[in-house]
């Protein structure tokens, strides 16, 4: 008796129609109990697994458009270029200067991360520091290394970018001051990386 042979087209026609799908669904698509058959016609075809949902979604690779944060949602269901909820809640930290709390990344990601990010401080991927009882996740010490010197901060750039003010002479007038709102200044006391960090994100007031 010849094995049965299932085509990647159904998968391919039914994911593009419906943009994600879950795997009882691909299954039904297929016509197959097995998942290991859904796995392999995938494989062929190049697809992502959602972050959020505990990566109970499918797409297709060429169907995210991922935003500049390497993101895409669709109907809830949260999509990353790096893959998993762990690898993605490492990159976000490992990639930010200033380091993220939990609730600051929580926003960005739309899915609780406490978990994943205990997980990675345990296998040393992260590091992390308590702030006012919370704790605020860093790159680790060999990340910080293998990342090389830190790129200017956004307050560095714009103190460069300030024309330097000259005293007036006798020749020529008076300099007008500039009004102080004529700068996009940083908030005093912004963080500018992980180590100078001294205060935990602001609690949104209730109404």
């Amino acid at each position: 008796m010849r094995p049965v042979t299932f085509s990647t087209d159904p998968l391919r026609q039914f994911l593009r129609r419906k943009r994600i799908a879950t795997l009882p669904q691909l299954k039904q698509v297929l016509g197959t109990d097995a998942d290991i058959t859904v796995f392999r016609k995938l494989k062929e075809l190049s697809y992502h697994t959602s972050y959020s949902h505990r990566g109970q979604f499918y797409t297709l690779a060429e169907i995210p458009d991922f935003d500049e944060n390497g993101l895409w949602t669709y109907d809830s269901a949260g999509f990353s270029r790096r893959g998993t909820l762990l690898n993605t809640s490492e990159a976000f930290v490992n990639q930010a200067p200033a380091g993220y709390f939990a609730g600051e990344l929580e926003e960005l990601l739309h899915v609780p991360v406490k978990e994943p990010l205990l997980h990675l401080v345990r296998q040393d991927r992260i590091g992390r520091r308590e702030i006012s009882h919370m704790y605020l996740y860093c790159a680790s010490d060999n990340q910080r290394r293998d990342r090389g010197p830190e790129l200017p901060t956004a307050r560095e750039l714009l103190r460069q970018a300030r024309p330097t003010r000259r005293p007036p002479t006798a020749v020529t007038p008076p300099l007008r001051q500039r009004p102080t709102s004529s700068y996009a200044t940083p908030t005093q006391g912004a963080p500018t990386n992980c180590s100078t960090r001294t205060a935990a994100p602001r609690q949104p007031t209730a109404r």
